[in-house]
């Protein structure tokens, strides 16, 4: 049995000597068992059907390249901006605003790098202060209404299939149980009249919903004691593959809005129980997608001068695996649908994470009047690229548009955006954190001051 297996691995791609200076894998390594060490998973981890991750070596991951990238982009004078790292909330009693440092990879060609998002140094979460800015804070309305908008897109994902933070293509024919779940949930209670009764039926129905997702996933989430080759890493990172990771966050995500900004008061007592949850499951969530990349560029070490095209490879490549990992990509050249579905998971960790700390930071300062800072990472904010309908699309929409320079490729703080960029070129998403960081009046006065007055744009970022 251990022989048919081995012979399903593409063993010529991967030396021996590789393969003698890579560590155990995670699961061999907990369960003391001895690992063959194969790439993309090892046979034992094939033969269980479990997620196989190698944790690699600090000092043999390329380091990242963002100083190099942002000299040639000073170099060349070009100031596109496209992928935003946003701020905890500013608040009268808070330190200013909070924003990331640049980060920025070197571009694979003249016109955009179409694959940042799979380095593993996209994923770092970036702390720092504007308070030398002159940021002034937002006005009490400004709080409400980034809430009234996460409410609207919750319905919209009901609705539509599809919003600002729920992508309709992220899931396929396989929804899992906790999504379907609070779809369902979220659909009871958005057509439920509070008159009736039937509102506090459907926060009954949520919180039963809310307790069987956290019972049924791991329950040592917070312990760091359980540590993988030194790394200090807790298991339910490294035993749940990034996909089950951000259906659960999602899921609790939506919950939370609800019964938080509810107005019942047992139901935001049920879900303050659940807000540290919340707030753990999405830092795993991240960890786990720079896990899977940092793996990746451990034992595929990406050239300078590769095609954009080409394909990262990812420790789950094979056809065993490939449903565990999302940015696993097909054989050169990766097609841009393969590229593009990629992009749809990574996108789908950096809203959901950053939608989900926002709302905390939200709803602490509304409570308390202050709030700390969780840290950000960074997300796509250039327009017309979270609503391609096609990967060839998505593609063309990055690279711009027969020439035409579009805001896509670098990662700035997010004050820059209200600095060089115009309003039709911001994504819905990315309005919405300039929003809460630098406060309503400000977005709308960059609306009229840079966007196309009168021809439809809106401090939402859109037309209409």
């Amino acid at each position: 049995m251990a022989s048919h297996s081995v012979q399903s691995f593409n063993t010529g791609r991967f030396p021996t000597r590789a393969r003698r200076e890579r560590r155990a894998c995670v699961q061999c390594t907990t369960g003391k068992r001895k690992c063959g060490k194969e790439a993309p998973s090892c046979v034992r981890c094939c033969e269980k059907g479990i997620v196989c991750k190698y944790l690699p070596r600090p000092n043999n991951i390329r380091p990242g390249r963002a100083d190099t990238g942002s000299q040639q982009g000073n170099e060349n004078g070009d100031n596109e901006t496209a992928l935003a790292r946003s701020s905890v909330l500013p608040s009268s009693s808070v330190p200013k605003a909070t924003f990331g440092s640049h980060f920025a990879s070197t571009p694979t060609d003249q016109s955009c790098n179409c694959r940042w998002f799979l380095s593993a140094d996209s994923w770092t979460v970036q702390y720092g202060c504007l308070e030398d800015r002159g940021s002034a804070p937002v006005s009490e309305q400004t709080l409400p209404y980034f809430i009234s908008k996460l409410k609207a897109w919750a319905a919209a994902w009901v609705r539509d299939g599809h919003s600002p933070l729920m992508h309709k293509r992220l899931y396929g024919i396989w929804v899992p149980d906790c999504i379907q779940d609070c779809l369902t949930s979220l659909a009871a209670y958005n057509a439920a009249s509070p008159s009736s009764g039937g509102k506090a039926t459907a926060l009954r129905i949520i919180d039963d919903r809310v307790n069987r997702l956290v019972q049924s996933q791991p329950q040592h989430d917070n312990d760091y004691d359980c540590e993988v080759d030194g790394g200090g890493i807790p298991s339910s990172i490294l035993l749940l593959p990034t996909r089950t990771h951000l259906a659960r966050t999602q899921a609790l995500f939506v919950y939370q809005l609800i019964r938080l900004f509810d107005g019942d008061i047992r139901a935001r007592a049920q879900a303050e129980r659940h807000t540290d949850t919340l707030l753990t499951w999405a830092r795993q969530m991240v960890e786990s997608a720079r896990l899977d990349c940092a793996s990746a560029e451990f034992l595929f070490p990406p050239d300078d001068d590769d095609d954009p095209l080409s394909p990262t490879p990812s420790v789950h490549n094979s056809n065993n695996n490939s449903n565990n990992n999302p940015f696993s990509l097909p054989p050169a050249p990766t097609p841009p649908p393969s590229l593009w579905q990629a992009w749809i998971h990574a996108e789908s960790v950096r809203r959901i994470y950053t939608a989900a700390i926002s709302m905390l930071s939200v709803y602490d300062t509304l409570r308390q009047g202050w709030s700390v800072c969780p840290g950000m990472i960074a997300f796509t904010a250039q327009s017309g690229l979270w609503d391609a309908g096609s990967g060839y699309a998505w593609l063309e929409t990055l690279r711009g548009d027969g020439g035409r320079k579009r805001r896509g490729v670098t990662t700035v703080v997010v004050d820059e955006i209200l600095q060089d960029a115009a309003p039709e070129e911001v994504d819905q998403f990315a309005v919405a954190m300039l929003e809460i960081s630098f406060g309503i009046e400000s977005v709308e006065k960059w609306v009229f001051e840079k966007g196309r007055a009168g021809r439809g744009v809106s401090a939402g970022g859109v037309a209409g």
